[in-house]
């Protein structure tokens, strides 16, 4: 019997001796008949079978923290441990069968992966009976976040059958969601013990405790004075006394049970080095009772070299072997028998060099193969590959030459429902080898859509890592972003789906629908991204690199430039074309000039250039600071010259630029920010608020697939292909959206480049100003004539015409001037995901757009209104 001794503080007693110890059997006294003390880490000698849950609820970093808590555990295995990996979900998977070897081990750990139902019971009787075999010192050690939903057999028969074995099962819950009371009747009943963890984070602590504790255990034997053969369950009680003070525990056994088993075994009648060897025990008899265990001993070495009623092995060498059988039946009674066998030489020698498993049913299994031809002739052979079930799955002729080694590759195109692990067989005839494999499950519909959306590198994953928003989420302790929202809407159709209450089909459905619904906000992002590749400011081949923040943050500060270069000349200027608006800055006085636009670069070009919003102080003393230095230097006379001017702002450019094109995409993103560059970001609440933003888009399709949303019929509107257009016109609309207006900021961009001089800016703004007023847009007029600021800011003009120009080749005379970039691409986000929810085509007809600049001026009068045509000639031509 296995025993641990604790003082009243708990702490384990270690160095007691049989003296100290007293057993009763069934009210009888009994005498110690040896006692071994605990060992250190370096003597012990125990096997474990690692029992690892799998299913759906894992997903995440509960798996990743378990499966590290198991490598830590099998990297405490001294020499003399051996061990087991089981994981289970639906079905029950042996990853790694009893082996002393730790990299097998923790190979077959890093090999697991989530998905399905919880199969508990049907996990730990597979576990127990695994371990029921061995020798020594063995146990089972399970862990699970869930309940029971798919076992075939029950927590009561599952305690019995550990009973019977004298299994000690050690259980861990981790989480809320297991139900405490089974696993701790479990633990207790069987003699191991039940941990809870609250936390994935626990577990390494909690394995490491559980093997302490078997570490401290005493391992005491005793000859009962009771030699009754009847099987029946005794009760054996054992005390300890230390120090005065007492501690007992009591255990159950059964008892002996006659008559013996009978153990027999039949081979082939021939036997060739390199061949599969099948030992068949169907002739062993219990003799009453039941058969428990098969021992095989191959070469009667006293090792055992394999297990089960049938086995096979391969001999490689030629001679004359005995074969032992051990079998043992359920009250423990055993027998032994032997066999002689002689084997022989093989003219081909078959090997399995490798195979590519574990792959997934309806993939494709390579079985790589070397054949050795030991004769002194060329020999030609058809070789086969055996399915679990002993179908061909394969064969191919071959030649060898003779003393050559030839490579062979077989395949098994593997199908629905030839899941499991099994041996596969491959033979010539005369030689036979085999090999343990693992056909995994593939995954359902459902399992695949939920690994592009919230899976490593998912679409999710990629929305977060290309937003401004998501990735500042860590710097105000906010869980913000796609893949939080998703994760939610997919646990609770997994939960459902694991209920009853949703089909596997309609749950990929929905997160199928949400799938088209990201593409579309991914692409937005991607289009927006404020990250320049390279430093080429045109887009180039690949339909994501448009970057539209940074090249209108670089276009609207090369503008800047350009009115800057020009400064020395503004008030003359101004004087001579607006009097009225010059009368305004005369009143400055000269020198207060240069002060206004510095005071122009701080508010306008921040508070309304950018307009995302409001910005905070910071961000503003960034660029007002720059805008500070630049001005006084130009006042003090150190920048004697435009040139000089242009280069100091050339300087701290890449600052400017970048927060400019931060505050561009932020606008896009949700509608409001506060600080650029610095990760301070409004409330989660607030980021998901607005429709027309792209978290308003993420919100909207991820609450728009919850389970309390699904129809009762669970059937959705419309089709795939409809879904699909829908998606891929808004791509397409958004994306022109962005080109178009990129396109015309160039082109004012270069119109104020080429000006040379100030006059020519005013000049073409008056023009600007004629033609607008002879259209009747008077709103365009006041938007570019508003205040003094606009000509001496030629950020703001370049801005002002921009929306001017959009909004009168948009809208037929005084139409609606002005729809921002930002809220248009939000709309049409919007409206996408409107027409995936609802299922419909897209309904985009309508929407605001810029049109192509290159269309406008090539355009003849049925393109576009009279007077756009005349509008794009004027300015081409006039100014």
């Amino acid at each position: 019997m296995f025993a641990n001794v604790f003082d009243s503080n708990g702490d384990p007693l270690t160095g007691l001796s049989a003296q100290d110890f007293s057993i009763t059997d069934t009210g009888d006294q009994q005498s110690v008949a040896s006692i071994t003390r605990p060992q250190t880490d370096s003597q012990t000698n125990i096997s474990v079978s690692l029992i690892i849950d799998r299913s759906g609820s894992m997903r995440g970093q509960q798996i990743e923290d378990a499966r590290q808590a198991a490598i830590d555990f099998v990297n405490l295995f001294n020499s003399g441990d051996q061990g087991e990996i089981i994981s289970f979900e639906s079905q029950i998977n042996i990853r790694q069968r009893w082996t002393r070897t730790v990299p097998s081990l923790e190979s077959s750990i890093n090999n697991i992966s989530v998905g399905g139902q919880t199969a508990l019971w049907d996990a730990i009787t597979t576990g127990v009976e695994e371990v029921a075999s061995r020798q020594g010192r063995s146990v089972v050690i399970v862990l699970t976040d869930g309940q029971d939903n798919q076992s075939s057999t029950t927590l009561s028969r599952t305690v019995d059958l550990a009973t019977e074995q004298a299994v000690p099962v050690y259980t861990i819950g981790l989480g809320s969601g297991v139900n405490e009371s089974d696993l701790r009747q479990l633990a207790s009943t069987t003699g191991g013990e039940y941990r809870f963890a609250p936390s994935s984070s626990d577990l390494s602590e909690i394995y490491n405790n559980i093997r302490q504790t078997i570490a401290d255990e005493y391992e005491l034997r005793y000859e009962t004075t009771n030699t009754a053969t009847d099987g029946s369950q005794r009760q054996v009680e054992l005390t300890a006394t230390s120090g005065g003070a007492t501690g007992s525990d009591t255990g159950t056994y059964e008892s002996p049970c006659a008559p013996l088993p009978t153990a027999r075994f039949s081979l082939p009648d021939s036997i060739s080095a390199g061949q599969d060897v099948t030992f068949d025990g169907s002739q062993s008899s219990a003799n009453g009772g039941s058969l428990v265990s098969y021992e095989w001993d191959f070469d009667n070495n006293g090792v055992t070299d394999g297990s089960g009623e049938t086995t096979t092995h391969v001999y490689s060498n030629t001679g004359t072997y005995e074969a032992r059988l051990t079998v043992e039946k359920t009250c423990g009674a055993s027998d032994v028998t032997t066999e002689d066998l002689t084997v022989t030489g093989t003219d081909i020698a078959i090997s399995i060099d490798n195979v590519n498993d574990p792959v997934e049913e309806g993939e494709t299994l390579e079985v790589d193969l070397l054949l050795e031809n030991l004769t002194d002739t060329t020999r030609s052979v058809s070789v086969v590959l055996e399915a679990f079930d002993g179908a061909t799955a394969d064969v191919a002729p071959i030649q060898v030459v003779r003393g050559q080694t030839e490579t062979l590759t077989l395949e098994w195109e593997t199908e629905q429902g030839d899941a499991g692990t099994d041996e596969i067989r491959v033979t010539t005839g005369e030689a036979t080898v085999s090999q343990t494999v693992t056909i995994e499950d593939a995954p359902t519909q459902f399992e695949e859509q939920v690994s592009q959306k919230i899976g490593s590198g998912g679409i999710a994953e990629q929305i977060d890592n290309t937003s401004i928003i998501a990735s500042a989420s860590d710097a105000v302790g906010a869980d913000v972003g796609d893949k939080p929202m998703a994760t939610t809407t997919i646990d609770g159709l997994e939960t459902a789906v694991e209920n009853g209450d949703l089909t596997q089909e309609t749950a990929a459905e929905a997160v199928r629908r949400m799938n088209h619904g990201e593409e579309a906000i991914l692409k937005t992002l991607q289009f927006i991204g404020s990250e320049t590749q390279g430093t080429d400011l045109e887009p180039g081949d690949d339909p994501d690199t448009i970057h539209y923040a940074d090249r209108v943050a670089k276009y609207l500060v090369e503008t800047l430039l350009a009115v800057l270069s020009q400064a020395d000349s503004i008030q003359n200027v101004v004087f001579q074309r607006l009097p009225g608006w010059a009368q305004d800055l005369i009143n400055l006085g000269g020198s207060n000039v240069l002060q206004a636009l510095r005071d122009d670069l701080v508010t306008s070009f921040i508070g309304n250039a950018v307009s995302v919003g409001d910005a905070r102080e910071e961000t503003k003393t960034l660029i007002g600071g720059e805008a500070n230095n630049i001005v006084s230097n130009i006042a003090n006379g150190t920048y004697s010259t435009a040139q000089t001017v242009v280069g100091a702002i050339a300087d701290v450019f890449d600052r400017i630029g970048d927060a400019i094109a931060d505050f561009i995409q932020a606008g896009f993103e949700t509608g409001s920010i506060q600080v650029v560059s610095g990760a301070a970001i409004n409330t989660v609440g607030g980021l998901v608020s607005g429709s027309a933003t792209v978290w308003g888009a993420a919100r909207r399709i991820n609450e728009g697939y919850r389970v309390d949303t699904i129809p009762a019929s669970e059937t959705f509107p419309g089709s795939t292909d409809t879904i699909v257009q829908s998606k891929n016109d808004g791509i397409q609309y958004i994306r022109e959206l962005m080109d178009n207006s990129r396109e015309w900021l160039i082109w004012i961009r270069d119109k104020i480049l080429d000006f040379g001089i100030i006059s020519n800016l005013i000049e073409f703004v008056q023009d600007v100003v004629d033609i607008a007023e002879a259209v009747g847009s008077w709103d365009f007029v006041s938007l570019l004539a508003n205040s003094a600021s606009l000509i001496i800011n030629g950020v703001q003009t370049a801005i002002g015409i921009l929306y001017g120009i959009a909004g009168l080749l948009t809208s037929a005379g005084a139409a609606a001037v002005v729809t921002r970039v930002t809220n248009a691409a939000g709309i049409i986000l919007g409206q996408v995901i409107t027409d995936i929810l609802e299922g419909q085509q897209s309904s985009l007809s309508g929407f605001p757009n810029i049109p192509d600049r290159d269309q406008v001026f090539a355009a003849g009068g049925s393109a576009v209104p009279p007077w756009a045509s005349e509008f794009a000639n004027e300015l081409e031509s006039g100014i």
